[in-house]
């Protein structure tokens, strides 16, 4: 491995921001996912996935309908 590639791999960012969006925005959150996936990789595995974002005994699915990444500062 070359300096340049040293020097690439670590500026890469460790993590990234998944902002997860659903049709009621109240169930949006956003979340930090591994820095080493594309951006394409992210948002195909969020976008379209049902979540059970509901608690104990009562589930409540939500469809995810978009998502965003950016870069984080973690």
């Amino acid at each position: 491995m070359d300096l340049f590639n040293v020097v690439a791999e670590a500026t890469k960012p460790r993590f990234k921001k998944a902002n997860v969006k659903f049709a009621n925005p109240m169930y949006n959150y956003s979340t930090s996912v591994n820095g080493s996936l594309s951006d394409e990789d992210i948002i195909k595995y969020f976008k379209g996935t049902w979540f059970n974002l509901g608690h104990a005994d009562k589930d409540n699915m939500q469809q995810c309908t978009d998502c965003i990444v950016e870069s984080s500062n973690l």
